[in-house]
């Protein structure tokens, strides 16, 4: 271990460009065969669509689960930058994706080493380089996919208001994009006001007021929106307890916890030959929407919960709350605050507790073993950096062989093969499925071939197109189904197309 040590001291900046390079090729490998496009990516893409057609100011980005809670509107922006520069296609943010997600791997690495020394900042962006759920949720281009980067943005620069306090202005402003990324990290705004309270006599007034100005300037949108929609979001926790009141069991902290317990465990590993769109797409999960309905293995390959490393996770947690020095040092008192916060947030969550609520935990997580094992034997030490080995090869090994049924190369295959059976002829598109349901079909037939004359689509994001929508009678009616979920099609049906994990069946209308 103390070789280890030695090497990755002096040799530290070739270890993190190794580093930085596994994540860009575990990334990027097979980009857009493995890139995951649902039904949120059509919805905030379809958004960004009518700010490329149309500039016009969006006051609001889209409601947040079940609250009608609505982000800011940075998202919509961001992706409408990136459809204007490829003209409409949505290829380019599989890769922007991606590179969120490198850049974010490098922030493990500078968080780590500011707060915590060189091993542990290359024990913790070593296994975000490699874990495959990780990786995987890296690949997804929504606004979620900057939660893990802000938890680390707010995390180092909240430590580093000890050594200045001009570090509180970007504070404000890392929490306020919180209200433009995702809600799961709302709650560290209590970390926040502690570590001021503590630190209060030491800043100034003009250093507070600037603050203001930043947050305030930040989420200046949703004030706007505020304004013309009557309070909105600020009326938020009546509705939540209204919620709460009439459906009781919204409120499972004992389900919850246990859904905690299952996803730090599936850090870890996930099994190779897999779908990774099966273990993202929170309707193949078995403990959520459909999981009644599923067939493990058949109707998903998600690889659910072993509960070994499940274990691992909750003593890893364990060992690191206990030790005397994680609350006496300032660095592991933050730490502490953060996960626990995104913890218990989480546990008393009054919704449905999806997977990827919990995606500003995960890289303070990764910090916990090199943390906790500065507490082992030498010999034990040395067992727990062959496991770190052993867990990121298991962890590399399973995205490079993952499988891309479920990617958009194959859907974009698939629809061009679909309109050019058709020609010029009109038609209407529907999806079914079990999984993979919601799949942004109609985003990507207009994208990459041409547009349907109504769809399945159009009940919820409608709005954003009515221009687009008609009532001309249509040739062929086109119906995008997954392979393995086996419902019986309606015949008639003039032909059967498939690729990947799809069918498409074309019926014509007479």
């Amino acid at each position: 271990m103390k070789a280890i040590k030695v090497f990755i001291l002096r040799h530290k900046i070739i270890v993190v460009v190794l580093i930085l390079l596994i994540s860009i090729f575990l990334r990027f490998n097979k980009v857009q065969d493995l890139f995951v496009f649902t039904g949120d990516e059509e919805h905030q893409l379809s958004i960004a669509q009518t700010i490329v057609n149309n500039f016009h100011i969006e006051w609001v980005g889209v409601s947040s689960a079940d609250t009608e809670f609505y982000l800011g509107p940075f998202w919509e922006y961001f992706g409408a930058l990136w459809l204007y520069i490829s003209r409409g296609d949505p290829a380019i943010v599989a890769y922007v994706a991606s590179l969120i997600g490198v850049v974010t791997t490098l922030l493990v690495y500078v968080a780590g080493r500011v707060l915590f020394g060189n091993v542990t900042a290359i024990i913790a962006s070593f296994l975000y380089a490699t874990l495959p759920l990780i990786v995987y949720y890296d690949r997804k281009f929504w606004n979620p996919a900057l939660t893990s980067f802000a938890s680390l943005a707010l995390f180092a620069s909240l430590y580093k208001t000890k050594d200045s306090p001009g570090w509180w202005i970007l504070v404000a402003f890392i929490y306020g994009m919180v209200f433009h990324i995702h809600l799961s990290l709302v709650p560290l705004g209590l970390v926040i006001l502690y570590w001021f309270w503590k630190k209060k006599s030491k800043v100034s007034m003009n250093i507070i007021l600037a603050c203001a100005v930043i947050f305030f300037v930040t989420i200046s949108p949703l004030i706007g929106f505020e304004y013309f929609h009557k309070f909105s979001n600020l009326k938020t926790p009546i509705r939540v307890f209204n919620m709460v009141k009439n459906t009781p069991s919204r409120i499972d902290p004992v389900g919850h916890t246990e859904q905690l317990f299952k996803s730090l465990g599936r850090i870890w590993y996930l099994y190779p030959y897999r779908s990774n769109s099966d273990e993202v797409v929170h309707g193949c999960s078995l403990d959520y929407t459909n999981g009644k309905l599923h067939k493990p293995g058949i109707t998903t390959t998600t690889s659910g919960n072993i509960f070994i490393f499940s274990l691992l996770s909750f003593v890893l947690l364990f060992c690191f709350l206990i030790k005397p020095s994680t609350w006496k040092e300032k660095n592991t008192r933050l730490l502490e605050l953060f996960i626990i916060t995104i913890a218990i947030s989480y546990i008393v969550l009054p919704n449905v507790p999806l997977e990827y609520y919990l995606l500003g935990i995960f890289p303070l997580f990764l910090f916990l073993p090199g943390l906790v094992s500065q507490s082992f034997g030498s010999l034990i030490k040395k067992g727990f950096v062959l496991f770190i080995i052993l867990i990121a090869f298991l962890g590399a090994f399973t995205v490079l062989t993952a499988s891309d049924l479920y990617g958009l190369s194959v859907k974009r295959r698939l629809i061009e093969r679909t309109v050019n059976y058709m020609g010029d002829k009109k038609y209407e598109l529907k999806a079914d499925g079990l999984c993979h349901l919601y799949e942004g079909w109609r985003f990507l037939f207009k994208a990459y071939a041409k547009k349907p004359e109504r769809s399945y689509s159009d009940d919820n994001l409608g709005w954003l197109y009515p221009d687009e929508i008609t009532n001309d009678k249509a040739d062929y009616r086109v119906l995008v189904t997954e392979m393995r979920i086996q419902k019986e099609v309606s015949s008639g049906y003039e032909t059967v197309i498939t690729e990947g994990g799809f069918n498409v069946y074309i019926y014509p209308l007479k």
